[in-house]
């Protein structure tokens, strides 16, 4: 059973200017300061997840071509909470806090250095839910999915963060160590006050860590010492896991700063996390701003291609793919060719960009060409990239006067080859190389009519062959290229 968190107290900081501010956010007016880059976006990104904070970089308006790194920040219990619709306004409770407070009142770094020594900002955002009980509801992989498709092109896949403090943190380590996938989307994170229990010895555990270390994913927990709703013990579990698995991705360090709060609960370690002067030797002197952004997760593919199609329908030619994952997509590109011919473009379809879940798309091509038409699926990512899907036959049988069809290059293994033949005959199909030794030799009787034969040529290796088809009443030869 999970223990229920305090309401989060504010940071108390020495520093007039910051305290002044600190007093403003918590008169009894209904007014507050609110930063001019903070804004209040309603969204649907899940069922529980309708609204959400945005803290821009200063550039990001005026650089409509620059990548920046996305860092989703989980607020405790007493920030989780807003109501979709209404004004900025309304983010004053959560401003109060932790590093929302940090980012209204200009104490955030705009930029950091990575290791080559290039520059980059952050985008922050923070999802909200409407309801207490749905604060164990709020889905990391959806967030970060409506968060590439909202700011498509704008973000750099390779680095996207993830922080929380307190209850937030259920869901932060409950997300990356699901499965390996989920950890894989994440360069980095950093649990702050840790909720999510360590179950050391059993299964789950075993399994947690697994994922955890499969995605390669680094970790920084802070939390201060004699934490009694949530243990430290915990973190520093999942911390020494992790490093057993892989060595060198965790850091467990303490905070110092304003930990007891009024209850003396030690539970209030964001106080000092989020400070960007809390520079423990630990990471190298630096803060988590620039401790995260040193790393980066390699994107694999950007789709789970679960299916691909292309079949003949009352004289059309109907297309279909379904994708079991997307990441960092931008559309997908319908080629088509004849025989022997150039792939032309023939339909563009936009791609979800970032999703979790199923995604099925169809086409139709109600004009396909007569004889054999070849067509090929291709995706475009959000940087430009294309890839290659494998090249799907569909042979219209009107208009056909040629005897044989032999698709080209052929690129799964299989030689097809096509016959109209004008009567019942036995036909001899033999595959050459460029010095004319014969490699493949098959023959077989034949009905009247349109038939396929196939050759297996996985096998041979990569290049140009000669294919010969002869029958009793014709005698047919074609160079083919094996891919």
């Amino acid at each position: 059973m999970r223990i229920f968190t305090p309401r989060y107290r504010k940071l108390a900081i020495s520093v007039s200017y910051f305290t002044l501010l600190s007093i403003l956010f918590n008169t009894a007016a209904a007014q507050c300061f609110v930063n001019p880059r903070i804004k209040k976006i309603t969204a649907d990104i899940s069922w529980a997840i309708k609204s959400y904070m945005e803290y821009k970089p200063v550039d990001f308006d005026t650089n409509p071509t620059k990548k920046y790194a996305l860092l989703i920040y989980f607020g405790g219990t007493g920030e989780m909470f807003q109501q979709p619709g209404g004004s900025d306004q309304d983010l004053c409770p959560v401003l109060g806090y932790s590093m929302p407070w940090r980012m209204n009142v200009g104490h955030f770094p705009n930029t950091v250095l990575d290791n080559a020594g290039q520059q980059w900002s952050y985008l922050v955002v923070m999802p909200f839910v409407t309801e207490w009980s749905q604060q164990y509801s709020v889905d990391p992989g959806a967030v970060i999915d409506y968060m590439l498709q909202h700011y498509a092109g704008r973000i750099d896949v390779s680095r996207i963060y993830l922080t929380g403090m307190s209850r937030g943190t259920d869901n932060l380590m409950g997300y990356v160590t699901s499965s390996a996938s989920s950890a894989r989307r994440v360069a980095a994170i950093v649990p702050v006050a840790n909720c999510f229990p360590a179950m050391v010895g059993t299964p789950t555990y075993d399994e947690q860590v697994a994922d955890l270390a499969a995605g390669n994913v680094h970790m920084w927990g802070i939390q201060c010492a004699g934490d009694v709703p949530c243990p430290e013990s915990n973190m520093q579990n999942w911390v020494s896991s992790l490093n057993n698995a892989n060595p060198g991705f965790g850091i467990f360090t303490f905070a110092t700063f304003a930990c007891s709060g009024p209850d003396n609960s030690n539970h209030y370690a964001w106080n000092h996390a989020y400070d960007p002067d809390y520079r423990p030797a630990a990471t190298g002197n630096k803060n988590v701003y620039e401790w995260m952004i040193q790393f980066t997760q390699t994107v694999s593919l950007p789709i789970k291609l679960k299916d691909w199609n292309a079949r003949l329908v009352n004289g059309k030619v109907m297309l279909e793919w379904i994708t079991t994952e997307e990441f960092n997509t931008k559309e997908f590109i319908i080629q088509r060719s004849a025989a022997g011919g150039v792939f032309e473009n023939i339909f563009t379809v936009p791609a979800a960009v970032a999703s979790s879940t199923e995604k099925k798309y169809s086409l139709t091509d109600h004009n396909p060409l007569p004889g054999l038409s070849l067509y090929r699926l291709v995706l475009r990512d959000q940087d430009g990239k294309e890839e290659y899907y494998s090249i799907k036959r569909v042979l219209v049988r009107g208009g056909w006067t040629d005897n044989v069809i032999i698709p080209n290059p052929v690129n799964d293994g299989l030689l097809t080859v096509y016959l109209n033949i004008q009567k019942a005959q036995r036909v001899s199909v033999r595959v050459f190389d460029v010095q004319g030794r014969l490699l493949r030799h098959q023959d077989r009787q034949l009905q009247e009519g349109v038939t396929t034969h196939n050759v297996n040529v996985s096998t041979l290796q990569k290049g140009v062959y000669f294919v010969q088809v002869i029958g009793e009443d014709f005698k047919a030869a074609r160079k083919v290229l094996i891919e």
